[in-house]
């Protein structure tokens, strides 16, 4: 498979919102033993999306940010293999009857794993659980702060749920104690190999 660029919001939903690994240390730049010791453990390693995630598999989320409107968010795997997954993305505002032109990317699932890629001395990892409109989740809850170079406090707080693979079901980032944005699934359809009994 071929790995090809994502369109931005499709990298935006998988990476949750693209977040840096944080402050305080150069994050390593080859995939070593330095990775292991700066990165905290992935919520799904490349293995688990691998396993996890089938063709048809679909999340449905609402994005709320300051100074901008709602909207929502789907993201589709359409194909899915030994070394990746071919998506669609679709965005529209809530007030839209639905979806506008769909985009496609294809990534590796090692490429999926690391855009979730946190920062081990700015991450507390615990588990923790959360109600969404798509249901009631276990989750493993990761909290990463950092600060900017004006000495603002970001808070992100991402709700990773085992018995989903990928995108966080609830993310939530703050600034010196506001929130804004907010990224809620409100829906999950399995894949086709989930729904086999």
């Amino acid at each position: 498979m071929t790995p090809l660029k994502l369109a931005p919001a499709l990298l935006l939903l998988v990476s949750v919102l693209a977040l840096a690994p944080g402050c305080g240390s150069s994050p390593p730049t080859r995939d070593d033993d330095a990775a292991t010791t700066y990165y905290a453990d992935p919520p799904f390693p490349a293995a688990a999306l691998r396993d996890g995630i089938h063709p048809g598999q679909t999340y449905l989320f609402k994005i709320t940010a300051v100074g901008s409107p709602e909207h929502r968010l789907r993201m589709r795997f359409l194909e899915t293999g030994a070394e990746g997954a071919v998506m669609e993305r679709a965005e529209w505002p809530a007030t839209a009857q639905g979806p506008g032109e769909s985009v496609m990317g294809e990534a590796t699932w090692e490429e999926l794993e690391s855009h979730a890629r946190y920062a081990k001395e700015n991450t507390v990892v615990t588990d923790s659980e959360v109600t969404v409109p798509a249901g009631h989740f276990a989750t493993r809850l990761y909290t990463v702060t950092t600060t900017d170079d004006e000495g603002h406090t970001e808070i992100t707080r991402a709700h990773f749920a085992p018995a989903i693979p990928g995108p966080p079901v609830l993310t939530e980032i703050s600034s010196d104690g506001d929130i804004m944005m907010t990224m809620t699934l409100l829906s999950f359809e399995p894949g086709e190999a989930a729904k086999t009994p």
